[in-house]
């Protein structure tokens, strides 16, 4: 990989954390007997919304790209769509167990929500959400 430069070493990373977390699951997986089934049923939401993020992203750079848009103009709009896409995916995505983490946390934080602020009506607005689905 050393002749490919920067992104051999990037590919080289990816492939051996690859075979980490596949390892990783094995060991659990032995550990705590849980079936394939439920482990699944948390990877696959994830899997689904890191896969929109990623091909919405490269296809709106490869289109910027082409049309020689300046890089930090480029940088700038990937942000936004995949920060955007993040959020819309974890507000309204498939991603339960995760909306329910962050109920959790921001309960047992002692999060206080003011209605009376922009803030907090937004806030509000955020945790119906994250309860009704």
């Amino acid at each position: 990989m050393r002749s490919f430069g920067i992104i051999g070493f990037a590919v080289a990373v990816v492939i051996g954390e690859f075979a980490r977390h596949t390892a990783y699951i094995f060991v659990v997986k032995r550990m705590l007997k849980i079936k394939t089934r439920e482990m699944a049923t948390v990877y696959i939401p994830a899997l689904g919304s890191g896969l929109i993020i990623g091909v919405s992203i490269y296809l709106a750079a490869s289109f910027m790209r082409q049309a020689e848009w300046p890089v930090v103009l480029v940088f700038a709009i990937e942000l936004i769509i995949g920060l955007s896409l993040l959020l819309s995916l974890l507000l309204f995505g498939p991603q339960r167990a995760i909306r329910e983490e962050i109920q959790e946390r921001l309960f047992h934080a002692g999060v206080v929500i003011n209605r009376n602020t922009i803030t907090g009506r937004a806030v509000n607005w955020l945790g119906k959400r994250l309860l009704v689905n």
